[in-house]
């Protein structure tokens, strides 16, 4: 079973709908699995991280962990004609994908120490974040707003580009 080990520069790449800038790969493998030791890129401004693993055989696994720190929402999201306007402010993220042939989920965490989301200032935010099908969604999350606290519920489809979301006080 040959093994292989690459290290990848690439300057621009577009996908999913995302533009990569300086993307930088380091992979290693085998014809049964890839490991990715360290995958960073500039999205929109932002450096992301990746690490994890895809199993090939017997069966498909996947298992990724992605982060970023100092996220700019506005500038993410500024071609995304649904929320273009809606959010700004700096947050962090960790989330992990998993899945095999048959089904790609996530889980994760969208943190904030202050944004404003459609017109509403909002300090300590901690959004628990999901991924099934083509819906990104998040269910209970917490901030402060206005000095008094806050939660919602949210859903993001990507399939349909469509944006709810649900916010009590």
């Amino acid at each position: 079973n040959p093994s292989v080990s690459l290290t990848a520069d690439v300057p621009s790449l577009n996908a999913m709908g995302f533009s990569l800038k300086n993307l930088i790969a380091e992979l290693s493998g085998n014809t049964s699995s890839i490991n990715l030791k360290n995958v960073k890129a500039n999205v929109e401004g932002t450096e992301l991280t990746a690490k994890g693993s895809i199993q090939i055989t017997p069966s498909m696994k996947v298992n990724i962990t992605l982060n970023g720190n100092n996220i700019n929402l506005e500038q993410l999201l500024k071609d995304n004609p649904a929320m273009k306007g809606k959010l700004s402010g700096i947050a962090g993220l960790t989330f992990t994908v998993t899945g095999n042939e048959k089904a790609v989920t996530g889980k994760g965490s969208l943190t904030s120490k202050t944004l404003k989301a459609f017109g509403l200032n909002l300090s300590d935010i901690n959004l628990p974040l999901s991924f099934s099908g083509s819906t990104f969604a998040s269910r209970g999350g917490t901030a402060k707003l206005y000095g008094g606290n806050a939660k919602n519920t949210l859903t993001f489809d990507t399939a349909s580009m469509k944006f709810t979301d649900e916010i009590t006080a």
